[in-house]
């Protein structure tokens, strides 16, 4: 985390491009990366002036995709604040964001996925824990928001968003967690399952609309689960998709190229090869 950790600031979504700079070489300068990689991913506090960097970016992602606005992004995450915490890809060339994934902990507030639920889809939480036997929310993330600058989205066959579920994974990991809930649109639909990152929806349910999507999906996700379903769908993926799915496989599940660029703490606790064998990976 960043030394200015728990320091009381203005929480933002529109930043100068001044700002932006300044608080990019403030995080850098506190935790300088150990390679000379051009891409680095940070974990930052939701309670640190820095995370800024991520809001903006999440706002810029999701005005271009939905036309939300600052409004919007508060009236959304506002309450969660205090349970947020972000990973951050930094492109060092730059000094500036290239993507962000917000994630939501246990909290008074609850998850924001599992409280849209009732209203969405019909599930109340003591459904959602009893279909999908989940006892301790302490062990469960809302994986709220994955957002990368679009000059960046293809950069390294999709490099940042894969770095960025790679971190999630392992810190997870690290941290106990066993559950993830998110809500997924259509178009994240089509690229996670190409990838073999699925879930499966809510206590059966199916697609609805939700906050400037057509089409969104309440998903569940066993994190232990992933790393098989990942190597499963590859083996089954068509030719033309084949290299991108190989890619992600070897960042998400093995970690290569990858895991040398996180500036925070993490486990590998298992893999799996390509015969979808398990194994154990220091």
């Amino acid at each position: 985390m960043s030394a200015t950790a728990g320091l009381a600031y203005q929480r933002k979504y529109n930043i100068s491009s001044t700002e932006l700079t300044i608080l990019s070489r403030r995080l850098i300068e506190s935790q300088p990366p150990k390679t000379t990689e051009r891409f680095i991913c940070y974990l930052l506090n939701g309670g640190d002036e820095v995370s800024n960097i991520a809001r903006h970016t999440e706002k810029v992602v999701f005005w271009e995709a939905f036309k939300l606005d600052e409004v919007d992004m508060e009236k959304l995450y506002g309450e969660y604040e205090h349970a947020s915490m972000f990973f951050v890809v930094m492109d060092m060339a730059k000094g500036k964001p290239a993507g962000v994934a917000r994630i939501v902990k246990n909290s008074p507030a609850g998850f924001p996925t599992l409280n849209d639920s009732p209203k969405y889809i019909g599930v109340t939480l003591h459904t959602f824990k009893e279909y999908h036997k989940v006892g301790n929310l302490d062990t469960l993330w809302d994986l709220s928001t994955l957002a990368v600058l679009k000059d960046y989205r293809r950069i390294e066959e999709n490099l940042v968003s894969n770095m960025l579920l790679r971190a999630m994974h392992v810190r997870a990991a690290y941290e106990g967690v066993e559950h993830y809930v998110a809500i997924q649109d259509k178009y994240s639909q089509r690229i996670f399952s190409s990838l073999g990152f699925i879930g499966e929806p809510i206590a059966g349910s199916g697609p609805v609309e939700h906050v400037g999507s057509t089409s969104s999906l309440f998903v569940y996700q066993h994190r232990q689960t992933m790393p098989k379903l990942i190597v499963e769908s590859q083996r089954k993926t068509d030719r033309q998709a084949k290299s991108s799915a190989q890619i992600f496989k070897s960042r998400y599940v093995d970690g290569e190229g990858v895991d040398h660029r996180f500036m925070f703490q993490f486990c590998k606790d298992e893999a799996y090869d390509l015969t979808g064998k398990r194994y154990a990976k220091l």
